[in-house]
């Protein structure tokens, strides 16, 4: 997809109108009409619009119903309202339901329009800025953490692999906004038994304590408060309460650790299909639906030496040293400081030097990004 910056959608049922306003920004920015909400919302889907200037009156989908699915769909859009009809009425709904940026009446002088864009753009460029910052600084976080995770608990990180890739699975097929925030709960779900147990398995009854020290953890991050609350409720559900995505976030955690704890030969099965089906609190149809098939492949591997070892490829074995204590876990990514750590093991004689991996890992931390939100 070509993406064109700066594009400013202009959207009235009434073409003359729509004619002079383009005669209006002729060569200053490029323009795209439509004559309803609805061909406009089919516009936006196909590309980045910087600022949609929308009339209120319109047959079918008002301006401020539009403005408010423009803000529930493409969120870094900025919202202008052009009406003629300045009643207060007006105003207060397409405030309220659209969260519009500047409310302008016809008709409007050339240079107030002229002036307002500018002040648009900019802030639709800010915040293109900031996003991009946030998404560099959420994927290194993401990545630091799970590292630590798998070097400090090796059996929790492998669960945390495990739901990430039941996450990436189900994320493409469930259309939910903002599929990132989902994306990192699962590469985190686990990060709370760093601080809650470092024994290689999990117990029953610390399960709670990890879900909130790691919540605790994520709330403290700016913007991953939603995260923060999907990690805390994923294994006795949110409150009614909650925001819609944590609601549904902590539930795909929950469907994915229910798969977690089945035998493999039993994922994609009939008994995968009943353990979803059995979970407590009660999980959506549309979570079971995707998930019941989801299988882990990891029959793709090959041995290589410890010294051989390199970034990015990942264990297919569990690592243990020669008392049988766990030294990293099957699933966790290599990073220069597990391979060290490896080599330090092996270089004092304590572990088999051959090791089975997997050279072409899907980790969920790029799909997690931002921008695929």
């Amino acid at each position: 997809m070509t993406v064109i910056a700066d594009t400013v959608l202009l959207v009235d049922d009434e073409p003359m109108v729509l004619a002079g306003l383009q005669r209006s920004l002729f060569g200053r920015y490029p323009v795209l009409t439509a004559t309803s909400g609805e061909q406009a919302l089919a516009l936006m889907a196909k590309q980045p619009i910087a600022v949609v200037i929308s009339d209120m009156r319109m047959p079918g989908m008002d301006g401020a119903s539009f403005l408010a699915q423009v803000q529930a769909r493409f969120p870094d859009t900025v919202r202008m309202l052009l009406t003629g009809y300045a009643d207060l009425d007006t105003a207060v709904a397409a405030v309220n339901e659209g969260a519009i940026f500047r409310f302008l009446h016809k008709p409007c002088p050339t240079g107030v329009l002229v002036d307002t864009l500018a002040v648009a753009q900019n802030r639709y460029r800010t915040q293109q800025i900031e996003r991009n910052l946030l998404q560099t600084t959420v994927l290194r976080m993401v990545h630091v953490l799970s590292e630590v995770l798998g070097l400090a608990a090796p059996l929790a990180f492998r669960r945390a692999a495990f739901v990430e890739a039941c996450v990436r699975e189900a994320l493409p097929q469930l259309h939910w906004e903002a599929p990132w925030r989902y994306g990192v709960a699962a590469a985190l779900c686990q990060i709370g038994w760093i601080g809650v147990s470092l024994a290689e398995a999990p117990q029953a009854e610390a399960e709670g304590e990890a879900a909130e020290a790691a919540g605790r953890l994520l709330e403290q991050i700016p913007r991953l408060e939603s995260v923060a609350g999907m990690v805390r409720y994923q294994h006795r559900g949110a409150p009614a309460e909650a925001p819609q995505e944590v609601r549904q976030g902590a539930a795909l955690l929950r469907a994915a650790l229910t798969l977690e704890a089945l035998p493999r030969r039993q994922l994609g099965t009939a008994a995968a299909l009943e353990a979803l089906r059995a979970s407590r609190p009660g999980l959506p149809s549309e979570i079971i639906e995707v998930l019941r098939s989801f299988r882990d492949d990891r029959s793709e591997f090959r041995v290589e030496h410890v010294r051989d070892l390199q970034p990015g490829w990942m264990l297919d074995q569990d690592v243990r040293n020669h008392l049988g204590r766990l030294v990293l876990a099957q699933g966790i990514t290599l990073t220069d400081a597990a391979i060290s750590a490896l080599q330090r093991v092996w270089r004092q004689g304590a572990m088999d030097p051959q090791i089975r991996i997997r050279l072409k890992p899907k980790t969920l931390s790029r799909a997690a990004s931002p921008a695929t939100g």
